[in-house]
């Protein structure tokens, strides 16, 4: 029995305290001024966008289609070439995506035909082949982070490893590809890794 007695002179008490403060209406002029302003600063504010997240798929699709019409009988006979990979890695302060990591496989009857060398230029010339229609170099550079700075390409035989990688910066390549870069200049940028 003091039990709800207890009870309900607490409900009472907080009935009669929630009932002296001030009620929604009693706003004056000025309070909804300022209420009306920090709504529209607000409705202004930038809110930041979210970090592109890249469609890898789309770029080894394209990739791979240009790749797979450069030279029909040296594929036949020698090797055959495909993007199998494709990644985004961040590095730096801010952790922003700075290297485009593109993993091309050889595929071929006697590992002798399979070299990195072949590798890196089957897939340079299939950026070169999609920058060369536009609908292909938009769909490519729309997908690649704004901060990506350098290109490393790891050719490997299929199922049995790297062969060797190479460097290059995203700039260079997208040059080359653009057709405003000559062999022999872009030749000069690439760093062979073994």
């Amino acid at each position: 029995m003091i039990r709800h007695l207890i009870i309900l002179l607490i409900l009472f008490c907080l009935v009669v305290i929630s009932s002296c403060g001030p009620q929604a209406t009693e706003f004056t002029d000025a309070d909804k001024t300022a209420l009306v302003n920090t709504m529209t600063a607000e409705s202004w504010t930038i809110t930041p966008s979210p970090t592109l997240v890249p469609s890898t798929v789309q770029i080894i699709n394209i990739l791979n289609n240009n790749i797979r019409n450069i030279d029909k009988l040296a594929e036949l006979v020698e090797a055959e070439y495909y993007v199998a990979k494709l990644d985004f890695i961040k590095s730096g302060n801010p952790n922003n995506y700075t290297i485009m990591r593109v993993n091309i496989v050889c595929e071929s009857m006697t590992r002798r035909t399979c070299t990195p060398e072949r590798g890196f230029v089957i897939l340079m010339h299939g950026f070169e082949g999609a920058f060369k229609k536009d609908n292909q170099r938009n769909a490519i550079t729309s997908q690649v982070p704004q901060t990506i700075q350098t290109l490393d390409v790891i050719v490997e035989l299929a199922h049995a490893g790297s062969i060797g990688s190479f460097t290059i910066g995203w700039g260079n390549v997208k040059a080359f590809a653009g057709g405003n870069l000559s062999p022999e200049q872009f030749d000069h940028e690439i760093i062979i890794r073994p």
